[in-house]
């Protein structure tokens, strides 16, 4: 590692467009109560008291995991961050409590669950037409729709969405960009011929580069990479949070200056005596030593020859398709020609063939208010300007107080609060509660939150330990009765380890067969090690998983289907590595056997059943990153433990950090350039579209945090059986090219699946009156969904 570890991933990131029915202000509002279904009294046996009328101002507090606070609804990048902005919200998708879309959401929609009927409403109306060589997708919104500053609602405040989105410059996690609306292309290269290039042609171009563009391509690297890349790491240098990497220099770390740490710590050039100089002369010094020569700067900064190639292959390809463009002299282009504004309440949009994935892409839209995210002034329909000046998202970007429609107004964010007050102009009446707010509370005082009175509602992990202080509080001895009330759900998520394959390779070849060897070496004991603590953690809550994909989603692989497999339990030869005769001493030895023949495969030296030598670009050391706050709390933290055990009698060290400052160490840095691997968790929609994680196309690179495959794989046959997932709507189909993916992840070895847990959401019952939480949470119908009609009682 050269420099602090900084985690791109924030433990529970949302991913799929623009989080899909995410939001509390998509869902069903302040509906009525379900037919046939009667207030159920607390488990206490007492009747409840009448519900507060907020008299005294008392604000619901919801204890919240530590947040970014980048609150802003088009570039927000984490799931913690968005569930502060989906309080101001409202969207045009709203789904039920099976994950089924609500089509009428205006008219409003009834759906049976669990046996009892409930009423779904939404501000939009959806619907898709399936044409021979195309598909229209129609949105229309309510007409009586107000911002909560006043402001009316109307359909240029969803137009605007969909170019922010469509923006060359965009940067947020939404992908409406990807999907094949008709003019999409021509738009974002502004240029009428952009889709009647073809792969062939942009090949052959890149093929026969002119000086002029090799020229240019060199001046690109040294103004976006090398520069921006050694004036971070003199900063980092400069700020003290390198020396505990420079251990090296001994009794002269305490004189040596910046910049002569710097040069050390590289050693760029033997013959280079940074003494007497500035830390901006060794700097500069660098930079000019360096050039363009990117891979030798990748070699020093992240350890592989590859390491910038990513960014300087895209500059290089976006050089190219501009000159073709160029050449071919098209016309400028103004507007999304498959997005058509048909009324002041209605939009068409229409593209190419048929794609899943893109009734979520483009019907699950944040109707954020162009009057505040943009710049009203420059709204133009008929000239082509909508809200914002073209390739310039920067007034958009830097707001992170939200303002929408939802139920709750954003006050401000204060000492780790988030303060909120209820919208008046709330289009399902005005909320209940009057105050809101979020607090950031680390996860070993979410119970505790409760019980003292800060906190009304958190969302701790289920444990032993937690079952044990519920039922302790509660004097009916139950998790659910006067004290706390307790709603279990399986999480729309998965807890997973990462492998980067961009730091853990041989020869700076990510995906070569060695390379992917070696990451299973690795994976194979990290697999063996995640039972036991598993179950220690959860205490029978949570389950094992064998694929990248939370359990709860239908295109899951279940035991039952054909050619399903244990995560890395084979051996190189392609033999089972285990026995179900074996204990687990037996299947521990039996996966060192197993990762020691991967290592020898991968190239490492093997003497006496220890790995001596790594081969050029690997390593007998690697490091993990662990959010446990510096206490080990975190449920994969006991599968690092077990496996830096196991590794090191095979000689691999494992280097386990234990991240304290989440904010910084995971969500601040969102860059894995940095990291070698990681444990975190993914969080997931209704939507199944594994683009944004897994194609070629969004390999994170110098820092784009808009980038989302954090792994860095790069398969082709990946990138086309993805696309294809999207060709159908058909559930059987899709599910098996989804599998034959999982298939290829896991043989890129870059992710260990570990665990599917329970969401356990606590309420303190003797605040809150239990009888206005939402009735039946599921995966896919968060407790939020009715935060509205929640009530607090008297104080």
């Amino acid at each position: 590692m050269k420099k602090a570890l900084a985690l791109i991933l924030s433990c529970c990131l949302l991913l799929a467009m623009f989080a899909a029915c995410a939001s509390p202000s998509d869902e069903e509002g302040a509906s009525p109560p379900p037919s046939g279904e009667a207030p159920t009294p607390t488990d206490s046996g007492e009747e409840s008291p009448p519900p507060a009328v907020d008299d005294d101002n008392t604000p619901m507090v919801y204890a919240i995991d530590q947040l970014e606070g980048k609150f802003n609804p088009f570039f927000y990048q984490t799931g913690y961050d968005n569930e502060v902005i989906s309080m101001t919200q409202i969207g045009t998708m709203i789904v039920d409590r099976d994950g089924v879309e609500i089509m009428d959401g205006i008219a409003g929609e009834t759906r049976r669950y669990n046996g009892v009927d409930y009423f779904y409403n939404g501000v939009a109306d959806l619907k898709v037409t399936k044409n021979t060589d195309t598909t229209v997708y129609d949105i229309k919104i309510r007409d009586d729709l107000v911002f909560s500053d006043g402001h009316p609602v109307d359909i240029d405040d969803l137009l605007f969405y969909y170019y922010v989105n469509a923006d060359k410059t965009y940067e947020g996690l939404a992908t409406f960009y990807s999907f094949d609306i008709i003019g999409m292309k021509n738009y974002r290269e502004n240029n009428s011929l952009a889709e009647t290039l073809t792969a062939a042609q942009i090949s052959e171009a890149k093929d026969n580069l002119t000086d002029d563009q090799k020229a240019w391509l060199s001046q690109w690297i040294i103004d976006n990479v090398i520069v921006p890349v050694m004036e971070e790491e003199l900063d980092w240098v400069q700020s003290g949070d390198a020396d505990q990497y420079l251990g090296f220099l001994g009794d002269d770390l305490a004189t040596t200056t910046a910049g002569e740490k710097l040069h050390i710590f590289y050693e760029y050039d033997e013959d280079y005596d940074p003494s007497g100089k500035s830390d901006e002369e060794v700097l500069a010094d660098m930079i000019a030593q360096y050039g363009d020569d990117y891979e030798t700067l990748g070699v020093n900064y992240g350890g592989s020859p590859g390491y910038f190639a990513g960014g300087v292959n895209a500059a290089l390809d976006e050089k190219v398709l501009g000159d073709l463009l160029a050449s071919m002299s098209g016309e400028p282009v103004s507007h999304i020609s498959g997005i058509e504004r048909i009324s002041d309440y209605e939009v068409r949009i229409t593209t190419r063939g048929y794609d899943a994935s893109a009734i979520y892409g483009i019907c699950s839209a944040t109707i954020a208010p162009m009057h505040y995210y943009g710049d009203e002034s420059l709204w133009d329909y008929e000239a082509g300007s909508f809200g914002f000046p073209r390739g310039d998202l920067s007034k958009i970007r830097n707001n992170n107080a939200p303002m929408g429609a939802g139920p709750y107004k954003f006050v401000k964010y204060e000492n780790k609060v988030v303060y909120y007050e209820a919208n008046e102009l709330y289009h399902d009446g005005v909320p209940t509660t009057q105050y809101l707010q979020f607090k950031e509370t680390v996860s070993s005082d979410k119970f505790n939150s409760l019980i003292s009175g800060v906190g009304d509602v958190t969302n701790p992990s289920f444990t032993d330990t937690l079952v044990r202080q519920i039922k302790e509080a509660n004097s009916n001895g139950d998790i659910s009765g006067d004290k706390i009330e307790t709603s279990l759900v399986s999480n729309l998520g998965y807890g997973y380890l990462a492998l980067n394959a961009y730091h853990v390779n041989v020869g700076g070849e990510p995906g070569s067969e060695a390379s992917r060897n070696l990451r299973k070496a690795l994976a194979t004991i990290y697999a063996v090690c995640r039972d036991v603590p598993i179950d220690s953690y959860y205490v029978g809550t949570a389950q094992i998983i064998n694929y990248p994909i939370s359990d709860t989603s239908w295109a899951a692989p279940r035991t039952a289907d054909p050619g399903y497999e244990l995560a890395y339990s084979k051996k190189v030869d392609g033999s089972q590595i285990y026995d179900p005769s074996m204990n687990m001493q037996q299947r521990y030895e039996a996966a060192q056997a197993a990762a020691l023949e991967y290592l020898e495969a991968a190239g490492y030296t093997v003497e006496g059943g220890v790995a001596t030598a790594a081969p050029a670009g690997a390593k007998l050391s690697y490091t993990v990153v662990i959010p446990g706050g510096g206490e080990g709390d975190h449920p994969s933290f006991g599968v690092l433990t077990d496996a830096a055990n196991l590794f090191a009698d095979i000689g691999i060290t494992l280097n386990i950090h234990d991240a304290v400052d989440t904010t910084n160490d995971l969500f601040g840095a969102f860059n894995s350039e940095q990291l070698e691997m990681w444990c975190a968790a993914w969080g997931s929609t209704v939507n199944v579209d594994l683009f944004q994680l897994y194609h070629s196309e969004n390999i994170i690179t110098g820092g784009n945090a808009s980038k989302s495959n954090i792994y860095h794989v790069a398969d082709s046959q990946l990138d086309a059986l993805i696309m294809e997932s999207r060709t159908s709507d058909d559930r059987a189909f899709r599910k098996a090219v989804f599998k034959q993916c999982f298939d290829i992840v896991l043989d890129w070895a870059v992710e260990v699946p570990v665990y599917q847990r329970s969401n356990v959401i606590l309420f303190a019952s003797e605040r809150i009156d239990v009888n206005t939480i939402v009735p039946d949470i599921s995966p896919y119908y968060e407790w939020y969904q009715g935060i509205d009609t929640m009530a607090m009682y008297a104080q």
